[in-house]
């Protein structure tokens, strides 16, 4: 029993749609699935709003992040997927979780421990701390950045989209002992779909 938990923002929707269909050939597992820009209700939405509003605009006097904004963002992701598996564990917890993006185990690390999770990532905080343009943006991240090695330490393994993304992780969070695999996004084809460079039906 596999859950997928995908945060469902951009391209992300994309690919769990492709998780969905690729389960459908996989008949030893029984899989579950939540996207978290699916079937919103009123009161996530407000959830939404509150806690993703931006207070800060960016670059307003030359400086970004200032309101945590990316941190909330985050952390709302966590939270709306812990509020949305406990639903589901009502009937009883799964043998293996993955969490797509890392944002969305925010608040999952207790039960990433208890249950083997995987965790898909692109990039590491890196991507916005080397572009800070101050010293006080950076600081900003702080926050993000422990929450990440959080759960990068409970991860049973990581899935990274490219070598870049894998390097930053071990450099980043050296505290993670899990094992990482680089494994470029599969790209559905005519037959079948791509991934890393073969073509599967």
């Amino acid at each position: 029993r596999v859950l997928f938990v995908n945060s469902g923002i951009l391209g992300q929707s994309t690919f769990a749609k492709f998780v969905r269909e690729a389960m459908t050939f996989e008949a030893d597992l029984d899989s579950s699935h939540i996207n978290l820009s699916e079937d919103l209700t009123p009161a996530e939405r407000l959830v939404r709003r509150a806690l993703c509003g931006r207070v800060w605009p960016d670059h307003w006097l030359g400086l970004t992040n200032i309101d945590f904004g990316r941190y909330r963002a985050e952390y709302h992701a966590g939270l709306q997927a812990g509020r949305r598996m406990r639903r589901l564990f009502r009937t009883g917890l799964p043998d293996v979780l993955h969490f797509h993006r890392q944002a969305t185990a925010y608040a999952s690390i207790s039960l990433m421990r208890r249950v083997p999770s995987l965790v898909s990532i692109d990039c590491t905080q890196d991507i916005v701390v080397d572009a800070a343009a101050s010293r006080l943006e950076r600081w900003t991240y702080q926050p993000n950045i422990r929450a990440e090695s959080r759960i990068f330490e409970a991860a049973a393994a990581v899935i990274s989209t490219s070598q870049w993304a894998a390097d930053c992780l071990r450099r980043s969070y050296p505290s993670c002992r899990a094992p990482i695999h680089v494994m470029p996004t599969a790209v559905v084809v005519q037959g079948g779909f791509m991934a890393g460079g073969s073509i599967r039906r």
